[in-house]
């Protein structure tokens, strides 16, 4: 794989960021390009740097991480990246929300570090797939989101 994932990480809690940043730089394929504290420096590093992926935390000053995804998706960018969204607080409602706006991933703030690699893994699968042009059933945007929901339902 010649072409690395460009990351960018947003979380108004430094600890978590880094964390974050650890755990996803341990894939060689991926390049992280920046980490935002707020939902501001988000949209702005977004921007600038047009990420392939964001992993992002929904409770942020200034604005949150659903306020950050519905502004990129009203923007005219070309390549708007995918979301994976951090919170403590799911419900049927953020899920609702989420699948609405396409979001990739939504992992819980006190258990996705655990999950963060493999839906990494997953995402850089389904990335080069895409790139490459070749068809798969397996992992899909919903299949992932599915899961996720099932696991943490149980």
């Amino acid at each position: 794989m010649s072409q690395k994932i460009k990351i960018l990480i947003a979380d108004d809690i430094n600890k978590i960021a880094e964390d974050n940043k650890n755990i996803v730089s341990q894939n060689e394929n991926v390049e992280i390009v920046g980490i935002a504290s707020n939902g501001q420096e988000e949209m702005e590093m977004i921007l600038e740097f047009t990420p392939d992926l964001v992993i992002t935390d929904n409770k942020m000053p200034i604005m949150n991480g659903i306020e950050v995804i519905e502004k990129i998706n009203a923007t005219e960018l070309n390549d708007k990246p995918d979301f994976i969204l951090f919170t403590g607080d799911y419900s049927s409602e953020l899920n609702k929300k989420c699948r609405e706006l396409g979001v990739y991933m939504i992992l819980d703030k006190l258990t996705g570090k655990e999950n963060l690699l493999g839906a990494i893994d997953d995402y850089i699968r389904m990335f080069y797939n895409n790139a490459n042009n070749v068809n798969t059933n397996k992992i899909t945007k919903s299949s992932l989101f599915d899961r996720l929901k099932n696991k943490l339902r149980k």
